[in-house]
């Protein structure tokens, strides 16, 4: 099994990248997705892809964190 590493930028295409529904927050149908993983709520998971403009909202939000945890401004 290979580990895909999503680039933010990629716009979907490159390795990973299907047509589907984007599953967080514009809910666009049949676009290019990226799986980045499962998602657990209420005891269940499910997979979750991601369009590209919602792969780069999500990835500012974790550097945002990251940032805020180690201090950084």
């Amino acid at each position: 099994m290979s580990v895909v590493f999503p680039v933010p930028g990629a716009g979907g295409t490159g390795p990973g990248w299907v047509r589907g529904d984007c599953g967080w927050r514009c809910g666009r149908p049949d676009v290019p997705v990226l799986w980045v993983g499962d998602v657990a709520s209420s005891g269940m998971h499910a997979p979750l892809h991601l369009c590209g403009d919602c792969l780069r909202q999500l990835d500012a939000m974790v550097w945002a964190w990251a940032h805020r945890r180690d201090g950084a401004r």
